[in-house]
């Protein structure tokens, strides 16, 4: 995962993260998964805003740091690739910023896919690079996954300049319904075991 260098000047106390506010929903309580959280120093920003904050990250030395900084965050130290979520606690964001896309492509495809199933229905996803080439190239993933409407925006920032906002469809975390015939109408589906009763017409 991407590391923050602590002797940026890009970072707290010296940064804000104020620009990220517009890009977050406004509902409260906001449930908010950062993947590849590093030392997460967008966390107290997002806290301030009142978010409940969960972050993820294979580096259990910065994640360590982070919690020392903010006790009323979750960390774990997990491969997001293989990260599962309850249904029950998804989120309303998942966020990842600068992800390392050029060392580990494959990886951070496994990464959006999974997301789909991370986020509550009508969830957003927020993710910023530091160039337009991978920009391009994420949006192109986003839009071959379906994983929804994807709006790309230009901050003009050091190592964030560009900013992809995924506004996930409801239909990517229900089950489709089972699709209903006319009465007295049969139909042959090439899917496995999908069979129609002739007197309600309801398939499964």
């Amino acid at each position: 995962m991407w590391q923050d260098d602590p002797s940026s000047p890009s970072l707290p106390g010296n940064a804000s993260f104020s620009w990220l506010g517009k890009y977050l929903p406004e509902q409260r309580p906001l449930r908010i998964l950062s993947v590849g959280c590093g030392l997460c120093r967008e966390g107290e920003y997002l806290l301030e805003k009142g978010a409940e904050l969960t972050g993820i990250d294979l580096d259990e030395v910065s994640l360590a740091k982070a919690r020392h900084r903010m006790p009323q965050a979750v960390f774990h130290c997990r491969d997001a690739s293989q990260f599962e979520v309850p249904e029950n606690q998804r989120f309303d964001v998942v966020l990842i910023r600068r992800p390392d896309i050029a060392l580990h492509p494959q990886r951070w495809k496994q990464i959006l896919i999974r997301s789909q199933h991370w986020l509550k229905g009508y969830g957003r996803v927020i993710l910023t690079t530091p160039e337009k080439m991978e920009a391009q190239m994420i949006e192109t993933w986003l839009q071959d996954m379906n994983h929804g409407e994807v709006i790309r925006m230009n901050e003009n920032l050091e190592q964030e300049r560009e900013v992809l906002v995924v506004n996930a469809a409801e239909v990517l975390n229900t089950p489709k319904p089972s699709p209903v015939l006319p009465l007295g109408v049969i139909s042959w589906d090439d899917g496995e075991g999908l069979m129609c009763d002739l007197e309600t017409g309801q398939c499964s």
